[in-house]
């Protein structure tokens, strides 16, 4: 009986393996593959950024309550009015203002499922050239603002 288990198995596995090859093969390689190319506004970017630097500062702070061992650079200040853990939505209240050639600032409005939080996001942009490449990274500094 196991032997015939086994025998089933294989040949199943098999087959899955040899059907995913043919349909590899039945792509052309001058196939027309669309991709949808997505546009972002500026607004819209800096908002995707800044919740993700939000969730991993209180995903650090909340490691950091833990685990007394683990130690926070700069961010020993809790941002927000009360300990949240799950951002639900962030959004850019006022538009980006330039504060100099390469920072700008914005006040942010943080949604929680437990409440709403605003800070203020300063977004500094700087570009460096690589091996004859452009890079540009972005650095994000938060304040905490008042309700």
């Amino acid at each position: 009986m196991k032997q015939f288990v086994l025998i089933i198995v294989i040949l199943v596995t098999s087959g899955c393996a040899n059907n995913s090859s043919k349909e590899l093969d039945n792509l052309a390689p001058n196939a027309d593959i669309t991709e949808k190319e997505v546009i972002l506004s500026e607004e819209d970017a800096y908002s995707i950024l800044i919740k993700q630097k939000l969730q991993e500062h209180i995903d650090k702070y909340i490691i950091a309550q833990n685990h007394p061992s683990f130690s926070i650079e700069k961010e020993n200040e809790y941002l927000f009015s009360e300990q949240r853990k799950l951002i639900k939505d962030v959004d850019l209240i006022s538009p980006l203002k330039m504060i100099s050639d390469s920072t700008k600032v914005t006040k942010t409005k943080v949604v929680f499922n437990s409440g709403i939080d605003t800070i203020y996001t300063y977004i500094k942009t700087s570009q460096t050239i690589v091996d004859g490449k452009l890079l540009k990274t972005v650095k994000l500094r938060f304040e905490r603002g008042k309700n």
